[in-house]
């Protein structure tokens, strides 16, 4: 489904509820947002890898850059409509590999 109809970002909202206990619960409030690409690197072979007695032992991580500046746009995007870090209402996106 993901691949019919290109999914490409994963969004994944990240806060804390009150009475709800957490390992995050050492800052008074967190509210971010993790977006994740879904439709290349790993994701594009879709089971594409060599196989090796029923055990996958290569796969491709094709990644171009339409996608990367498309989940990148998409991520900017988010960022905008948002209120910004808890700490100081400053609109920030930060990339990790």
């Amino acid at each position: 489904m993901r691949k019919e109809l290109y999914l490409f970002a994963g969004v994944r909202p990240v806060k804390l509820y009150p009475g709800v206990k957490s390992p995050l619960a050492v800052a008074n409030s967190i509210d971010f947002v993790v977006i994740r690409e879904n439709a290349e690197g790993l994701f594009a072979s879709f089971n594409g890898g060599a196989f090796v007695q029923n055990e996958v032992v290569a796969d491709t991580m094709p990644i171009t850059r339409k996608g990367t500046e498309k989940i990148c746009n998409f991520a900017f995007q988010i960022a905008l409509k948002r209120n910004g870090r808890v700490i100081d209402g400053k609109k920030i996106v930060t990339f990790d590999e």
